[in-house]
């Protein structure tokens, strides 16, 4: 009679200790998850951010000033040009005259001699203290009509490290009109690139008949760790001379 009282009581136990299990283990663990999974969602943002500022702030294009003068006079400001080393556009990268300052051809008109080996000479202030010139002839720009080719050469981290300036005569001669227009420039970037790796052959030596010389056995290649190993193993094997 009494049996019946016993499997119930174990049975109301055991569903209270599960109640109290899932409660206890339930709400605490979702209250921690919650937190790490904002944490995470609040990190990833960040990176995605992150990526796309850098991007941003790689991609904007950089201004660099230009400077010029004729044979010895101290270099005096044009304007600038803007490069953006990320595009592929070549229409992106143009030449921007300051109409404040003297262009090629006022410089040309007011300050040449006349000189057919006189120089007139780019520069292009690429930052911190560094730049890079380039001069041609100033009866070849006059010839050219203000003709102009400025070309940046870019290391492999895209800086400017060489520049290249032409003009689109190529014999002196008198130009067809005088402007003080500004004048026809392109810009141009010629970027890094990885070359082809030589192949190297492998330095065989020859023997004098020119053959290569034979593959060394196994003994002459090892025999040096050899004989420490047999002469451990045959003084190891000595017995000791029985006491008397």
């Amino acid at each position: 009679m009494e049996r019946p009282n016993t499997h119930t009581q174990t049975h109301t136990h055991t569903h209270t200790y599960i109640r109290r299990y899932s409660v206890t283990m339930g709400s605490p663990t979702a209250v921690r998850l919650l937190p790490r999974q904002l944490s995470f969602q609040a990190l990833v943002l960040l990176v995605v951010f992150a990526l796309w500022s850098f991007e941003q702030v790689a991609a904007e294009p950089v201004q660099y000033p230009v400077l010029h003068s004729i044979g010895r006079q101290n270099p005096v400001e044009r304007g600038h040009i803007t490069v953006d080393a990320a595009s592929t556009k070549r229409s992106v990268n143009k030449y921007v005259a300051d109409d404040n300052k003297a262009q090629p051809a006022e410089l040309v008109n007011k300050g040449s001699s006349g000189d057919q080996t006189e120089l007139y000479r780019v520069s292009v202030q690429v930052g911190q203290g560094k730049t890079l010139s380039a001069a041609v002839p100033v009866c070849l720009l006059k010839a050219s009509n203000f003709r102009e080719q400025i070309t940046l050469h870019l290391d492999s981290e895209g800086k400017p490290w060489h520049l290249d300036y032409l003009v689109s005569a190529s014999t002196c001669g008198p130009s067809s009109r005088q402007t003080q227009r500004p004048p026809r420039t392109q810009v141009f970037l010629e970027r890094a690139v990885v070359g082809a790796r030589p192949r190297l052959e492998q330095i065989v030596e020859n023997t004098p008949d020119g053959k290569a010389p034979p593959e060394p056995t196994f003994l002459q290649k090892y025999w040096y760790y050899i004989i420490p190993v047999v002469l451990m193993v045959l003084l190891s094997g000595q017995e000791e001379p029985a006491k008397k």
